[in-house]
């Protein structure tokens, strides 16, 4: 009977000094208690947020509307170059922040020109041609491609075919028509300075201001005689009127290769030097 006494007393002592314990360590921050894990959690989040602050309402609407205005593909007709009956169009695509890359093609249409300097108003020319360019545009303004200023180096073909009726008269005789077939062929590589600005979310305006590129033109213009041969009074002539005519236009006054004998009447010609790209103005859709 006294053991159950001493029993209850003995439990009680340990529970109540487990339960000390217990506390005690709590108070320490010893044993993992959750509501000091929270208490951290909330303190590195705080900490995360002074770090990266978040963006406000209007700067994500101003990120938001820059990316919408910035489109990747644009394509352009150069309005300028209608006037001289050509067809020039341009398709540009944004690579990345700086760098564009575009590819120009050009065509022609049959036009004659009545008259031609150094050679007279009684030679028409029928001429047509087309031509391609590829380039690389680097944009130097801090919004980037496609808008701003930009420097683009650049390749140019270009290739024209030609008819000429050319009046070849001896002195005492009636002038003979001699007509003349051929093609002019020119490659390049250049410089273009220009600026393109987006007028609106879909409508760009492109300002090729100047280019400079340095390259050769060759040409090549030749007669048949389909009813017989040409008499030697003609093959005389045709070089002489090469000399005098042709002899005075800068950068092609000399080196001519001329043929003439009976069958055939051509000249050819191939010149390297420095040309210029002409301005353009251009306007075109933007996506």
């Amino acid at each position: 009977m006294k053991q159950k006494p001493l029993l209850f007393c003995f439990s009680s002592m340990l529970f109540a000094c487990i339960f000390n314990c217990a506390m005690a360590a709590a108070n320490t921050g010893v044993l993992p208690i959750s509501e000091n894990t929270c208490c951290k959690s909330v303190d590195s989040s705080k900490q995360q947020a002074v770090a990266n602050p978040p963006l406000k309402k209007e700067q994500w609407l101003s990120l938001k509307m820059d990316r919408k205005r910035q489109p990747s593909d644009l394509i352009k007709l150069n309005f300028t170059q209608l006037l001289a009956k050509n067809l020039t169009l341009q398709y540009e695509f944004v690579y990345n922040k700086r760098i564009a890359l575009a590819l120009t093609g050009r065509y022609m249409l049959p036009t004659q020109i009545k008259k031609l300097p150094y050679i007279g108003s009684n030679a028409p020319l029928l001429i047509s041609s087309w031509g391609v360019i590829p380039e690389a545009r680097l944009y130097l303004g801090k919004r980037g491609a496609p808008r701003g200023i930009y420097l683009a180096p650049y390749f140019r073909y270009a290739n024209a075919t030609m008819k000429l009726d050319y009046p070849i008269q001896v002195s005492g005789n009636s002038p003979t028509m001699v007509t003349f077939k051929g093609k002019a062929v020119a490659t390049k590589i250049g410089l273009l300075l220009g600026g393109q600005w987006l007028l609106s979310k879909h409508c760009t305006f492109d300002w090729w201001i100047l280019g400079v590129d340095i390259g050769s033109t060759s040409f090549e213009l030749g007669a048949k005689n389909d009813n017989g041969l040409f008499p030697q009074e003609i093959q005389d002539q045709f070089r002489l009127d090469l000399v005098e005519k042709l002899g005075h236009i800068p950068l092609y006054g000399t080196g001519f290769s001329i043929k003439a004998g009976p069958n055939e009447l051509s000249v050819k010609k191939s010149v390297k030097g420095i040309g210029v790209r002409y301005p353009g103005l251009c306007l075109g859709y933007a996506f």
